[in-house]
């Protein structure tokens, strides 16, 4: 991976996870794994989780509460759709190599949208602590980027100017909002 060139003023680096640390969509991997597992298309499954997809990823509903209406409909087992996710979350090597590079020297923070339980799996299996100050994550303040909520919650938290923070992104919306409020942004594709 070509390094990415970090601003001399930076003193916060803040990553999107989805499509940053981790591959991107292991919601639509596990969509599928379940479609094909119980007979089912990926649209259709899709379709039944999506009014609770952003109350989720809000923390408005539990994890149990986002798969009711396929569990219930389908009689699939929770348990099932839990570990489908897990194990359907990957690693991006090149920028978890970038993160073990520059976290000793810079604060780094997760800016990312996420449910609270998929986030707790995360730190917990891939020993994200140990990295990160803090994780500035949608489910914790109840709103996703690009709320402008979200940005301004994080610039609060870590305490510097926005310039000074350095934002890894990989959703140009996310990007645009990020750089309306002065963060300096890496357009990560």
């Amino acid at each position: 991976m070509k390094l990415i060139n970090i601003p001399k003023e930076t003193k916060v680096i803040a990553f999107d996870l989805g499509g940053i640390l981790f591959k991107n969509n292991p919601e639509e991997l596990t969509y599928h794994r379940i479609a094909k597992q119980h007979d089912l298309n990926y649209e259709e499954v899709n379709k039944v989780l999506k009014d609770n997809y952003e109350i989720f990823h809000q923390g408005k509903i539990s994890e149990k509460d986002f798969w009711e209406p396929l569990t219930a409909r389908y009689n699939i087992p929770l348990k099932q759709c839990k570990k489908y996710y897990r194990s359907s979350v990957a690693i991006n090597p090149p920028m978890f190599g970038f993160l073990k590079s520059v976290y000793k020297k810079y604060d780094c923070y997760t800016l990312n949208n996420e449910p609270l339980e998929w986030m707790k799996h995360r730190i917990k299996k891939y020993n994200l602590k140990r990295y990160f100050k803090s994780f500035i994550t949608s489910s914790l303040f109840g709103c996703t980027k690009p709320n402008e909520k979200i940005y301004k919650i994080f610039i609060k938290k870590v305490k510097v100017k926005p310039t000074e923070i350095f934002f890894i992104e990989d959703n140009e919306e996310n990007i645009l909002a990020a750089k309306k409020l002065g963060i300096e942004v890496f357009y990560y594709r």
